[in-house]
């Protein structure tokens, strides 16, 4: 499989045949200096699109995040409404052990104990 810019380049050879095989050296430097320029353009032509595309989708790192915490959530139990604000609250762990706190953290400090116990936690504590 030909990359599509191995591709290009091989058509703009094909393009500029006659003035690269030219017997005069002038004539052959200026079109390597014309098909340079050119791939120089489609070079900064992808390297903002791809800036662009950093902006709007945000780069690996932020969709591996996104990803994780997509995958976490699916394995957690229904979220109880926060006490405080009734945003979803996410699950936390402390030196105590897990618990639920606000997602809206830390503008609000909203938390509930793990639901189980007769304490209404999940453990010994």
């Amino acid at each position: 499989m030909v990359h599509e810019s191995a591709k290009h380049a091989l058509a703009q050879r094909r393009k500029y045949a006659a003035w690269l095989d030219a017997d005069d050296a002038v004539v052959a430097a200026n079109a390597m200096l014309l098909i340079v320029g050119r791939a120089l353009n489609m070079l900064k032509s992808q390297i903002e699109a791809q800036g662009k595309s950093f902006e709007e989708t945000g780069g690996f790192h932020e969709r591996l995040t996104a990803k994780r915490l997509e995958a976490r959530e699916k394995d957690q139990p229904p979220a109880p409404e926060c006490p405080s604000c009734g945003k979803p609250m996410r699950r936390r762990n402390s030196a105590k052990g897990p618990f639920w706190g606000c997602s809206g953290f830390p503008e609000c400090k909203g938390s509930r104990p793990m639901g189980g116990g007769r304490d209404g936690r999940d453990g010994p504590y």
